[in-house]
């Protein structure tokens, strides 16, 4: 059970995630609007492994991949911490939430796609956000989660954005094994330019 001393973690990373974002929502969105065709095939690989329609887009932000999933055929829902960031986003279903408590039944979404989200989530949060994921996930439904390659956690600056937020850093293995119970599907590093990310598809078997 979380402590309080864990409760006060989890209300200041909420706060310096939530203002960080909100401070350079129009920014993020003009830097993050593109797409480099290695990431459409990213998500052309995600929607090819789905069971049904009904994804859920986590830390949406301005609502990029939102957009793009929905005008594929897909019911996308999107959600972030960031009221900024959600007015951005293009018209559609749109969640304030925390990932560590979605609003959001049991068993209800064929998708989750997490790109470079749970990255700003304390290391010690990760398994609250994992089963989160797993519990709304349908049987057979897949989740993509993105991360930064590296080691341990900093509060440092996100990018070029001019602000900072706790960010987590991760290996292969070490990601790998944050998603024992899903079945893995395919994960490797990528490297674009001086970026560095691991990524993981994983699939929610019909039982555990």
């Amino acid at each position: 059970m979380p402590t309080n001393f864990d409760r006060q973690l989890r209300t200041r990373d909420n706060w310096r995630a939530k203002k960080a974002f909100d401070d350079v929502a129009e920014k993020y969105q003009l830097m993050w609007s593109q797409l480099e065709p290695w990431q459409l095939e990213e998500r052309e690989e995600f929607t090819s492994l789905l069971d049904g329609t009904t994804v859920l887009d986590v830390g949406c932000g301005p609502g990029r991949d939102l957009k793009l999933f929905n005008s594929w055929g897909l019911n996308a829902i999107g959600i972030d911490i960031s009221k900024r960031m959600l007015k951005l986003a293009p018209h559609g279903l749109l969640v304030k939430a925390d990932m560590r408590s979605l609003p959001f039944a049991d068993e209800c979404i064929h998708g989750l796609w997490a790109c470079q989200c749970v990255t700003h989530i304390p290391k010690s949060e990760l398994n609250v956000v994992l089963n989160e994921f797993f519990r709304m996930l349908k049987p057979k439904g897949v989740v993509f989660i993105s991360v930064n390659f590296g080691y341990g956690e900093r509060y440092e600056e996100i990018g070029d954005l001019g602000v900072k937020s706790t960010r987590s850093f991760y290996t292969l293995p070490e990601l790998k094994r944050t998603l024992q119970r899903f079945t893995i599907i395919k994960s490797e590093e990528k490297r674009w330019g001086k970026r560095h990310y691991v990524i993981c598809f994983a699939r929610k078997e019909n039982v555990e």
